[in-house]
């Protein structure tokens, strides 16, 4: 009994998760981003920093503090003097489609959350917003960037014990 309660909870986070990301976002397939060839969209926030010190990856925790995993240079805002990494697999991000908050629900001081949780930000003054893209394939979205997402959030649209 305890497995099928637990089925039964997982399906309705991911029916939250889904509404979540269909009420918030609208899907954009990178094919149009890509041929509209847009000068002015930039990479604001990145899942991968590089530090100003030493070029090594900087790990930037929940509460916005960023540590140099070689030198051990720490950094007092998420974004503070670093660089940042682009997508490695294909720009502006290998999944199939960006994901525009249209209704601009996202807020810049939560930039580091949606990073944490694997999502590449870019801002397009032709999109007015912010876009978040993935750098990846062939495995779960949901499980692995917007369920941590919708968690990091603070979001409960899903029943709870």
């Amino acid at each position: 009994m305890n497995s099928i309660r637990k089925i039964r909870k997982q399906h309705e986070l991911e029916s939250a998760v889904y509404l979540f990301r269909d009420r918030w976002f609208e899907m954009i397939p990178t094919s149009l981003i890509q041929k509209l060839e847009l000068e002015d969209l930039t990479l604001v926030a990145a899942p991968y920093q590089e530090c100003n010190n030493c070029g090594d990856v900087v790990v930037v925790d929940n509460k916005g503090i960023g540590i140099c995993q070689a030198c051990s240079k720490k950094y007092l805002s998420p974004y503070e003097d670093l660089q940042l990494h682009g997508p490695e697999h294909d720009y502006p991000c290998a999944h199939g489609y960006m994901f525009w908050d249209s209704g601009e629900r996202l807020r810049e001081d939560e930039l580091y959350l949606v990073t944490q949780c694997g999502f590449f930000v870019y801002e397009c003054e032709l999109f007015n917003g912010y876009l978040l893209g993935i750098d990846g394939g062939g495995y779960s979205f949901i499980d692995e960037h917007w369920i941590p997402l919708y968690k990091a959030l603070g979001l409960n649209w899903h029943e709870q014990e």
